[in-house]
């Protein structure tokens, strides 16, 4: 949790007399031990840089360097606990969503401690120059939510992802429909939703109940869509790979050999700087590598096509799209795309999921070297 998420969960219901600014400063002020320090930052600094805290228009790195060695969360603590029943019972539902254990008995004290963690997190960060690099790649915590919307903005259907030099960045924002907070990145997968930048610059800080509504169906509708694909059918799984085996192995020799590798390698160590990808495939592989390896035995008894022979064509695949200096990304797809378009099957999860098997059998992307 980042302060301007902090900031907006309690300003509703301790702040509303203030303005942005006055609460901001506020707030630092019922922290710090102002006669500890040699210049209080709280009385230099105008209310302007306060409201750019708040609305996380700059970062509070350097004002936290300044005043952690100097906190007093006793005092943070007394400040929230003033407030009436009403308020803390609001407080703690708001922040129910990030720290569960938070009630009316410990509001006070715990929103110390997140406030303090906030603080020393700020303090311990690297450059801002690094940090807003990092925050433009995709967060490993944000590969579910991401998953589960299959990387593509549920609202209007752009990709969420921005692929650069074989790296991820994001075109998202992850919106909590509980808190109806903006995130950075995924906390909670069952109370958020991903959405593109551009839609997100439609929806204010916290969103009214006619945003909260729509959202709700769209992350319902994500998930339904997400739970048909962990759950493919059994049938039409052995149909559509059955069909992929039967239309690759019609009219075509395959009289060179393809170099192989043998070694069996984790995802991890062929894939380089593409955690999406990784996720993917290994949860592919994960449901779907018995059954696969049951269907394509079997198509072997029966003479459609020898296990060698579709190693082959999956190699020279991959070898024709890995000569073009594609991402690691891009050949997935596009293999993807030619079992799609090649064998008629008009199920692409299914070619996927028989991509990632040879990515785990060693057909496809080789180990990465150092």
């Amino acid at each position: 949790m980042d302060f301007s998420i902090f900031f907006n969960i309690l300003f509703p219901y301790i702040g509303k007399n203030l303005s942005e600014g006055n609460f901001a400063r506020l707030l630092f002020d019922k922290i710090v031990d102002a006669e500890l320090l040699e210049d209080d930052p709280m009385i230099i600094q105008n209310d302007s840089t306060f409201k750019h805290y708040a609305t996380n228009t700059r970062g509070i790195q350097r004002l936290s360097k300044v005043i952690y060695e100097h906190l007093n969360l006793g005092k943070f603590a007394a400040f929230i606990n003033q407030f009436d029943d009403t308020a803390n019972n609001s407080i703690c539902e708001a922040f129910k969503p990030y720290y569960p254990k938070i009630n009316q008995i410990n509001v006070g004290g715990m929103c110390a401690e997140i406030f303090q963690k906030i603080i020393k997190d700020a303090a311990e960060s690297p450059s801002r120059k690094n940090t807003a690099e990092k925050n433009k790649q995709v967060s490993s915590r944000d590969i579910g939510l991401l998953f589960e919307t299959n990387c593509k903005c549920p609202k209007c259907g752009v990709s969420l992802i921005k692929n650069l030099k074989d790296k991820q960045f994001r075109n998202y924002a992850i919106i909590n429909l509980s808190t109806r907070l903006f995130q950075k990145e995924s906390i909670c997968l069952r109370d958020e939703i991903a959405i593109c930048n551009s839609c997100a610059t439609e929806f204010e800080i916290c969103l009214d109940d006619d945003d909260r509504i729509l959202l709700k169906r769209l992350k319902l509708q994500v998930s339904k869509n997400k739970a048909y694909e962990q759950d493919i059918d059994s049938q039409i799984l052995i149909d559509g790979v059955d069909k992929i085996l039967s239309e690759l192995s019609k009219g075509h020799e395959y009289d060179g050999e393809v170099k192989l590798t043998k070694k069996a390698l984790r995802v991890a160590k062929k894939i380089s700087n593409n955690p999406i990808l990784v996720g993917k495939i290994e949860s592919d592989v994960k449901r779907h590598y018995g059954a696969l390896t049951i269907i394509i035995e079997n198509a072997e008894n029966e003479g459609v096509m020898s296990a060698r022979k579709l190693m082959n064509c999956m190699g020279r695949c991959f070898d024709s799209f890995d000569e073009q200096n594609l991402t690691q990304q891009e050949i997935y797809d596009k293999m993807a795309d030619w079992l799609n378009s090649k064998t008629g099957v008009n199920n692409r999860t299914i070619c996927e999921v028989f991509v990632s098997f040879f990515v785990q059998s060693c057909q496809v992307f080789h180990e990465i070297t150092k």
